[in-house]
């Protein structure tokens, strides 16, 4: 379920390179803790990386309690991956097209946290979404800038949130929809403080707006979408800051909040106009 997005030349993400001074390859790292994946900040550089190989290695190690599983999603490419980064300094092999100037996101799932029922529950469409970003700067004439960096940021969903302080899933996944009260009844109270604008339907309580199904960059604004649930607005820059739910410039209201979620979105092959694939759920007649 994963999707991409390109925007080209955007000013907010800079350049890499442009206006600063050198760096460590910055990676928000996991915790010792076995079961959780979420961040904690320290530097991959030399001092923690032999080489570069070892070094994306290190990126791209799985957490501990994936690698143990043999749940399918959670192997392979599937396996997520642990922390967030920023890595200034990609080696680029050969010269980049001048056009191929811009940024590419990918948004997909990636859980913080061992699934809450264990790795065996989880479903492929279960984990948090995580945007990663390729920025490529292969100058202009006269320039001789020719460098790509890289970056994977979490979307700061309601429900990561939630987790993120408690320090482990409260969550179910698709797996498991049938009521499991111990879980049911603190996220029903939960998703009821939330009333005025719930970021899923009335239907969904159990699992959470993972915001990991796609990204789409559409009239200034970044989005990040589920499934389930509502849009979730980003910035459109280095630190892909989560801003918050999409009303959609106050176009949607509580009622739409709690029965519409939106599945695909495409745009317009002649227009700038951006085409949504949403169910409405019966609270209405």
């Amino acid at each position: 379920m994963s999707a991409a997005a390109a925007a080209r030349a955007v000013p907010s993400v800079p350049r890499s390179g442009a206006n600063t001074t050198s760096r460590p390859h910055r990676c928000r790292r996991a915790s010792r803790h076995r079961a959780s994946t979420s961040p904690q900040s320290v530097d991959v550089d030399r001092e923690t990386a032999d080489d570069d190989e070892n070094r994306w290695r290190t990126l791209s190690a799985p957490p501990a309690w994936a690698l143990a599983s043999d749940n399918p999603p959670l192997q392979g490419n599937f396996a997520p991956v642990v922390g967030e980064c920023v890595v200034d300094d990609l080696v680029v092999d050969g010269v980049l097209p001048r056009a191929l100037d811009g940024v590419y996101l990918r948004n997909g799932p990636n859980p913080a946290h061992e699934p809450l029922l264990g790795a065996r529950r989880y479903h492929w469409f279960d984990g948090d979404g995580m945007v990663h970003w390729i920025r490529l700067s292969p100058g202009g004439s006269g320039t001789a800038e020719n460098k790509a960096s890289y970056g994977r940021k979490y979307v700061r969903t309601r429900g990561f949130e939630q987790e993120e302080r408690q320090g482990a899933a409260l969550y179910t996944g698709l797996r498991d929809i049938n009521p499991i009260w111990d879980v049911l009844i603190p996220r029903l109270v939960k998703k009821v403080s939330e009333w005025r604008n719930p970021d899923s339907p009335f239907w969904v309580i159990q699992s959470k707006n993972t915001a990991n199904n796609g990204v789409k960059y559409h009239a200034g604004r970044l989005l990040a979408t589920y499934e389930s649930g509502s849009a979730y607005e980003l910035e459109l820059g280095r630190d892909l800051r989560t801003k918050g739910l999409c009303d959609f410039n106050q176009t949607l209201g509580t009622v739409d909040y709690w029965q519409v979620y939106f599945i695909y979105f495409c745009m317009g092959n002649s227009t700038d106009d951006i085409m949504f694939l949403f169910l409405i759920t019966g609270l209405t007649t």
